[in-house]
């Protein structure tokens, strides 16, 4: 089925217009990249922004947003008699436990791993590579006795994905497919898988603000959908309430979102009797139960608590229970907002003579230096890539310049707009959106975003007589974004 809300303006629902222009303004200010946005009510839709080049149809990394379909699939499994809450981990996977476990371990049961209480200090790290992950998570010191202290633990949601593979006899994601995606009509998303064939469940789905919307809609329902109840309501008294504090000494977020409780993979919220699926950067999908309301946003940000501080104040803060009087002018505005909504492009004048010296130019790039695909996955990539990069050249249109690289695993080039705008494109068969401008007067750049990711790269190219200076950044501001390489200059020669 495809869901698609009815369209009405935010009056109409208790919510004010200008209260939602708000938001999207303070974001703006606040550096806050949106991507999509979309706010429903009464299960009707006053708000569907999505900013070019995204779309609403394209699948983006939800980082530990996952975390909440994989405590979907426990419900599941719990649902059809398969799996207890009190069932201990050691019981499910005797074959990965130590000669002599301790008494925290022995104790470690489906509730302290879905409320991520369940005894350890320190996380495993090197889960995504090693096949023995499993036994190194057992063996990791259980510390605390398990259900008593809270620790951000994705290889512990990764463990109850792995669970569900046990219990079930299939993957988290072929599991959920006929109970969930497929009644949602949620097309049936990637997922990373990790070394030993389980799924990533604390980080690894891609959805698209699509998809999103649907799990909000089936959150606010308690798991009906379309007059059927496909996971039962109680599950969500337990799952989607306060189970545990979040405050401990293994974990010390002052933030006050992150401060207020945990259930079964969600997060309390400052407004009462709010939760939420919440992701890296800034996915979300924030319900709304007393407002018979949810929110669904994805988005990148180095502060996620801006986000969610802003909504506070703007959107939830106007909902009422009556209808506001109409608002034609603010109405009118947020049309415009939702039609013109793009990232800002790159745009500059171009030095046609330069562009003509370096036509077709090759660059050879420096020793084991890593392939196109690399540098340009973004934070959020997932994949794994060893190839390296040979050479480059360039090629400039009537409003492009394009790239050529040509390494280990062949050639390939990305394409970028000198107009103004993004141009869109596959390369290694994944969506791209670039844009350049020339920002000196023998300095080129290209941002480059992969649409599946959060975010992209810039890649500064200087041209120096017979050297080409590539300075790689990440368009996240940060020393290294989730799963992206690290920011790194390069110096080409010409061949």
């Amino acid at each position: 089925m495809n869901y698609v809300p009815e369209s009405v303006t935010p009056e109409s629902l208790g919510i004010s217009s200008k209260a939602i222009l708000e938001f999207l303004k303070r974001a703006k200010e606040q550096s806050i990249e949106l991507h999509a946005v979309n706010v429903v009510r009464h299960d009707k839709r006053c708000l569907n922004i999505c900013y070019t080049p995204y779309t609403n149809e394209m699948p983006q990394i939800m980082f530990s947003f996952s975390k909440s379909l994989t405590s979907t699939a426990i419900g599941f499994l719990e649902q059809e008699g398969l799996l207890t809450t009190d069932e201990k981990l050691i019981d499910i996977f005797p074959e990965f436990a130590p000669e002599s476990p301790s008494e925290n371990l022995k104790k470690c049961d489906v509730f302290s791993l879905l409320t991520m209480t369940c005894g350890h200090k320190d996380e495993i790290r090197d889960y995504a590579d090693d096949p023995e992950w499993i036994r190194k998570f057992m063996a990791n010191e259980f510390v605390y006795a398990p259900g008593t202290s809270y620790m951000y633990n994705t290889a512990g949601t990764n463990v109850l994905a792995a669970i569900v593979r046990k219990k079930s006899g299939l993957r988290m994601t072929d599991y959920l497919t006929p109970r969930f995606f497929e009644p949602l009509g949620i097309p049936v998303p990637h997922m990373v898988t990790l070394a030993d064939g389980n799924d990533l469940g604390g980080a690894g789905y891609y959805l698209s603000p699509d998809d999103q919307l649907k799990f909000g809609r089936f959150l606010l329902a308690r798991g009906a959908w379309e007059g059927k109840q496909l996971l039962r309501s109680e599950w969500f008294d337990r799952a989607a309430t306060r189970q545990v504090s979040t405050v401990s000494e293994s974990y010390d977020n002052p933030s006050p979102d992150w401060s207020l409780g945990y259930g079964f993979q969600y997060w309390m919220c400052q407004p009462e009797n709010v939760f939420r699926a919440d992701g890296a950067y800034g996915q979300f999908a924030v319900i709304m139960p007393d407002q018979d309301a949810f929110v669904t946003i994805t988005s990148t940000s180095l502060d996620s608590q801006r986000i969610l501080n802003i909504l506070w104040d703007t959107v939830v803060a106007s909902m009422r229970d009556e209808a506001y009087p109409e608002d034609p002018e603010a109405q009118s505005e947020l049309r415009d907002t939702v039609k013109n909504a793009a990232l800002a492009p790159l745009y500059g004048l171009r030095p046609y003579s330069l562009e003509e010296e370096i036509r077709q130019v090759n660059y050879a790039a420096p020793k084991n230096m890593p392939s196109l695909k690399t540098l340009i996955g973004g934070a959020g990539s997932l994949f794994r890539d060893e190839a390296v990069l040979r050479s480059i050249a360039l090629s400039f249109g009537a409003g492009t310049v394009t790239l050529t690289a040509e390494g280990s695993d062949g050639t390939h080039s990305v394409t970028a707009s000198l107009a103004g705008d993004f141009h869109r494109e596959e390369i290694y068969g994944l969506p791209f959106a670039s844009t350049a401008a020339w920002i000196g007067e023998n300095t080129l750049l290209l941002e480059v975003r992969h649409l599946n990711a959060t975010g992209g790269a810039f890649l500064c190219l200087k041209f120096n007589g017979d050297r080409l200076l590539l300075d790689r950044r990440a368009t996240i501001p940060a020393s290294r974004g989730l799963f992206d390489v690290p920011n790194e200059g390069y110096t080409f020669e010409r061949a």
